[in-house]
């Protein structure tokens, strides 16, 4: 079992993002955004965004990729 918390955990996917190291990030479509999420906030680990939010169906998770010079989301932040 993984003894980080969930800050712990936020802290290391935005430290590889900000490093260049993270590249994708996975988000709910609007249509099923849940209330609890906020839409800066994105999942490093699709598992982890399933776990979290298992009412999502699966079809309804979208991928971005954040390799490039533009954002498809400003000041994502991960939290898991």
């Amino acid at each position: 079992m993984n003894s980080k918390t969930q800050f712990e955990l936020q802290s290391d996917y935005d430290s590889l993002y900000r490093a260049g190291k993270h590249h994708v990030g996975f988000q709910p479509a609007d249509d099923v955004f849940p209330d609890t999420m906020m839409s800066f906030e994105v999942f490093g680990c699709l598992q982890n965004g399933k776990a979290t939010y298992p009412d999502v169906p699966d079809d309804k998770w979208i991928e971005y990729d954040f390799s490039g010079d533009e954002e498809p989301i400003e000041a994502p932040s991960f939290i898991d």
